[in-house]
């Protein structure tokens, strides 16, 4: 794999091969040729201990000219201790171990070397120490580099190289800086022209820790055209980061180029310190959605990185942070908010938090209209998550509203009675009021006016009396309207914030008043609120309620037709009604005139108002 270090050896068929390492019998020659030697050494062995040293042989001439997974095949084939299930001869475990390091297995390689002791051979410490560092065990693997420097030279230089390159990345993350940096150095010039151009790639790292941006920037140098795909996508992502620190690069073409370098090396080490640190630039921006997506692709590609466990707890603190603060609302439009919950949902904590939480979930798709998927995860937390009586009565409230919202008035009314704490739990009389008033409002859109009638009998407060005007209402008693309603509007401040059912309320009343023939009272209605009549664009309806109030024909009416619009206004049970039928016996608008209402200005074509269709 593109990983290790780029050791020069020779196809079957080439001529031309890297030089093995002294202690493998074999001179320069192709690859093809040193095949054929080490097999036929291995057909002429007479008994199975000259196979076994044919086979060990053979195995280090394949690790001489790179070839790592086949020599581990090879291996295989010698006798193997019962025990561990390793070859038998300690030898044929250190070129196992050292073979499963290069390519990248090294659990494999630790486990063979735990069965190798310093006395049976010096290489055990050092592959030891590459095997740790592969693990990022840095602290641990640089006193193994140490114990094991003799036996560097032994190897093949390119295979020296890639030692070379662990133990300075060992030396960097113990923020051993300068120690890196001269070791670095030394290896390089040990090199030669085989030199590991990861090398350079950690010194100029190293420089960009110590904040010497420029320095590293020239030690650079042409890496980021390099050949090796590998140290071409590391050099670029060094650069951007170095341009970003400098401030010459602006973070979004920053964030798009480290995107596409995402996918110019996949599967190591660089792979997940730069979704890491990916993610993390994202978060700083404040785009939660791409940064947690990349932090859930990273605990699950790579759960053993030492940077998981982080990466877990700041995926967590970050959904917690968007749905329990505000910090949602300031940066996600609601919808947004809720594709965010839906995919990261399994982040939602345990408990009273967990809860929280999902309430807030919750009122967002109330908000939003989403109506289903509220009363659906608000009954998922009522079967699974919410088993106190107290917090299942305030759940069962707001999940009846959801009900009467989603006009599903029967399944409201089951919410609650399903909700219902027992006889001897007493509710917080905020909670006890909420259900009784969606319970009304239930029974009233099911037209059960006697269950309404007794749901809010001993009820006290605007609530219920809206909640009773509506019922007068409907029965066309609008002097009880008027009665019910009146006391609020006369003690109301101006500038307190209005909900919908005061709207509805200040409709109602305005057509008690004018039904029940009071202008005097309707004008003084309009006067105080007539910045909230304006801003509703009702100041013309408001107008026209007047006109009915005084009995006052508009122009080109008829006494007959009048007394037919009148008689027809009270028959209405609901304001819709009313304002529909205003709509049809109104005939064409004019500009500047509230849609769909008459005023006195505005004459009637022809006299003839069209018939109400009731």
């Amino acid at each position: 794999p593109a990983t290790l270090a780029p050791v020069v050896r020779a196809e079957v068929d080439s001529e031309v091969v890297a030089a093995p390492t002294a202690s493998v019998d074999a001179a320069d020659q192709p690859y093809t040729k040193a095949l054929h030697q080490a097999h036929r050494r291995f057909v002429q062995a007479t008994d199975a201990a000259a196979q076994q040293r044919a086979i060990l042989a053979w195995a280090e001439m394949l690790f001489a000219y790179g070839r790592y997974l086949e020599m581990v095949g090879l291996l295989q084939t010698l006798p193997a201790d019962p025990n561990i299930n390793l070859p038998l001869p300690p030898e044929g475990r250190l070129l196992l171990a050292a073979a499963q390091t290069l390519v990248g297995r090294p659990d494999d390689a630790l486990r063979a070397l735990a069965t190798l002791t310093a006395a049976d051979d010096p290489g055990r410490a050092l592959w030891t120490g590459a095997a740790l560092s592969q693990k990022r065990q840095y602290a641990e693997a640089l006193p193994q580099f140490k114990q094991g420097e003799a036996a560097r030279g032994r190897y093949p230089v390119a295979v020296q190289q890639q030692l070379w390159v662990w133990q300075v990345q060992a030396l960097l993350e113990q923020k051993e800086i300068q120690a890196a940096l001269a070791l670095a150095a030394v290896a390089e010039r040990a090199g030669g022209p085989q030199a590991h151009p990861h090398l350079r790639l950690l010194q100029a790292q190293a420089l960009h820790q110590q904040q010497q941006h420029d320095d590293a920037l020239s030690l650079l140098g042409d890496l980021p055209q390099h050949p090796d795909r590998e140290t071409r996508a590391r050099a670029k992502i060094l650069l951007t980061q170095i341009g970003l620190a400098q401030g010459r690069l602006p973070i979004d073409t920053a964030l798009e180029q480290l995107e596409a370098l995402r996918f110019a090396w996949r599967g190591d080490r660089t792979e997940q310190d730069l979704t890491y640190d990916l993610a993390n630039l994202h978060l700083a921006q404040q785009h939660f959605s791409r940064g947690l997506e990349l932090l859930k692709y990273f605990v699950t590609v790579f759960p053993e990185a030492p940077q998981a466990p982080a990466a877990t707890a700041l995926m967590t603190e970050i959904f917690q942070r968007l749905f329990t603060t505000d910090l949602a609302d300031q940066v996600l439009d609601p919808l947004a908010q809720l594709a965010l919950f839906y995919e990261f949902r399994e982040l939602t904590p345990t408990g009273p938090q967990g809860d929280a939480l999902l309430r807030q979930i919750v009122i967002k798709l109330k908000e939003t209209a989403l109506y289903d998927r509220a009363i659906m995860l608000l009954e998922r937390m009522l079967q699974g998550r919410l088993q106190n009586p107290l917090e299942r009565a305030a759940a069962g409230a707001t999940l009846a509203e959801l009900h009467l919202l989603n006009h599903t008035y029967v399944e409201g009314v089951r919410a609650l009675q399903q909700t219902q704490p027992p006889a001897k739990v007493f509710l917080p009389p905020p909670v006890e009021q909420a259900r009784t008033l969606v319970l009304a409002k239930l029974q009233l859109a099911l037209a059960d006016t006697a269950a309404v009638e007794r749901t809010l009998a001993g009820q006290t407060g605007q609530a219920a009396d809206y909640l009773r005007a509506t019922l007068a209402w409907q029965r066309a008693d609008y002097s009880a309207v008027v009665r019910l309603l009146q006391p609020y509007f006369k003690a109301r401040e101006v500038a307190a914030a209005w909900q919908p059912e005061d709207h509805l309320a200040l409709l109602q009343l305005a057509l008690g008043l004018a039904l029940t023939q009071q202008g005097p009272a309707l004008t003084q209605l309009q006067t105080t609120y007539n910045d909230e009549i304006a801003r509703l664009q009702l100041t013309g309806a408001f107008e026209f309620l007047s006109l009915i109030a005084g009995n006052t024909l508009p122009v080109g009416t008829s006494g007959d037709l009048w007394q037919e619009l009148l008689s027809a206004l009270r028959t209405m049970t609901d304001f819709n009604a009313f304002y529909q039928t205003l709509r049809q016996w109104r005939g064409p608008t004019s500009a500047g005139v509230d849609e769909g209402l008459p005023t006195t200005a505005e004459p009637v074509p022809g006299g003839v108002l069209p018939p109400p269709a009731l």
